[in-house]
């Protein structure tokens, strides 16, 4: 079992999150500079061999972002596998829209637990 500090699960979980709205900004920066161009292009007298230029260099960089979001993907899916092989695997803190909540019957416990029901000798049921 891995060992990593309780202050560090929601560091990580904050700053994963954080990567992600930027990645996702940067997307919107680029579709609204694409469309910014077919406009303009639309209401100019450029040439095609220009304007293809251009949306292929456009598409282009869309691509790389699209495919750096993708990593980002297998990065968070490698960040939750050793998540859940450390001694914090309890902690939910990085889930989306928080931690899961209770649900009727359940015991709560203090509240930090993600709902996995445990054998008598602490360990994952």
């Amino acid at each position: 079992m891995l060992s990593i500090p309780v202050a560090a699960v929601p560091v990580v979980a904050g700053e994963t999150r954080a990567m992600l709205t930027a990645t996702d900004q940067a997307l919107l920066a680029h579709a609204q500079l694409f469309a910014a161009v077919i406009e303009g292009a639309r209401d100019s007298d450029a040439p095609i061999q220009l304007t293809q230029r251009l949306y292929s260099r456009i598409a282009a960089h869309g691509g790389k972002l699209i495919e750096g979001r993708e990593d980002l993907q297998r990065l968070i899916a490698e960040l939750t596998a050793v998540h859940a092989q450390s001694d914090q695997h309890e902690i939910a803190l990085g889930c989306p829209g928080g931690a899961p909540t209770k649900k009727s019957g359940e015991d709560s416990g203090d509240g930090i637990f993600t709902g996995a029901n445990l054998k008598g000798d602490g360990q994952p049921a």
